[in-house]
C-alpha cells in the first residue's frame, strides 16, 4: 500500500493535545503573574495609607503640649494629647486629640475647648473620623521605658507602629521623632518614617 505525504488523524490529535497543554501552561503563568501584581498593588496601597496615617499622627504629636491641666496620656493601643491653636488666631482654643484602634481602623477623635482665662473651658461637640482602614494593630511606645502612662510632660519621642492589611499581607510602618541632627536624645524632635 502506498502512503501519501501528510499526517494521520492520530498524529494531528497528539499534536493538538501537546499544543493545548503548552497554551494552558502559558496561560497559568500569566494568571500567576496577574495575581502577584494584584497582591503587590494592594500591599503598596496599604503601605501608602499606613505611612500617611503615621505621618499625620506624628505631625500632630510634634505640636503636643502637656502640663498638670493638659495631660499627655499614652497606652499601648491609644494616645491622647492636647494642641493649642495658632497664636495668631484671636479666638484661640485647645484641642484634645485622641487616636485609638477600633474595628480594623485608626480613629481620630478631636474635642475643641474654648480658652477661659488661659485654661480649658467649655467643651464643644466631639468630632470623630477614620484615619486609616484595614489596620491589624496600632501600638504607641514612649521613648523612655520608665515614662509613666499619664504625665504632665511629654516623652522624648513616641514610636507609632502600624500593622496594615490582612494576616497574610502585613505591612509594618514605624514613625518616631528624632530631630534634624539625627540624635534620638535631642530636644529638637521631628518625624521619621520607615518600613
Amino acid at each position: 500500500m502506498l502512503r501519501e505525504n501528510g499526517f494521520t488523524l492520530l498524529e494531528i490529535l497528539v499534536a493538538a493535545v501537546i499544543l493545548m497543554m503548552i497554551v494552558m501552561m502559558i496561560g497559568s503563568v500569566f494568571n500567576q503573574m496577574r495575581v502577584a501584581w494584584d497582591v503587590g498593588m494592594r500591599r503598596s496601597k496599604l503601605n501608602v495609607e499606613g505611612r500617611a496615617a503615621a505621618t499625620f499622627m506624628g505631625r500632630e504629636l510634634c505640636q503636643a503640649v502637656a502640663n498638670e491641666l493638659l495631660p499627655f496620656t499614652i497606652e499601648p493601643d491609644k494616645i491622647a494629647f492636647y494642641l493649642i491653636e495658632d497664636a495668631t488666631d484671636t479666638n484661640r482654643a485647645i484641642y484634645r486629640i485622641r487616636y485609638f484602634h477600633q474595628d480594623e481602623t485608626i480613629v481620630r477623635e478631636m474635642v475643641r475647648h474654648e480658652l477661659s482665662g488661659g485654661y480649658p473651658g467649655t467643651e464643644l461637640p466631639k468630632k470623630s473620623g477614620t484615619l486609616a482602614k484595614h489596620v491589624n494593630e496600632l501600638i504607641f511606645c514612649p521613648s523612655d521605658e520608665e515614662y509613666s502612662m499619664n504625665r504632665s510632660n511629654l516623652p522624648q519621642f513616641v514610636d507609632i507602629k502600624i500593622k496594615m492589611g490582612s494576616s497574610y499581607q502585613v505591612s509594618r510602618i514605624v514613625a518616631g521623632s528624632g530631630g534634624p541632627d539625627g540624635n534620638w536624645d535631642a530636644e529638637d524632635d521631628n518625624i521619621r518614617t520607615d518600613q
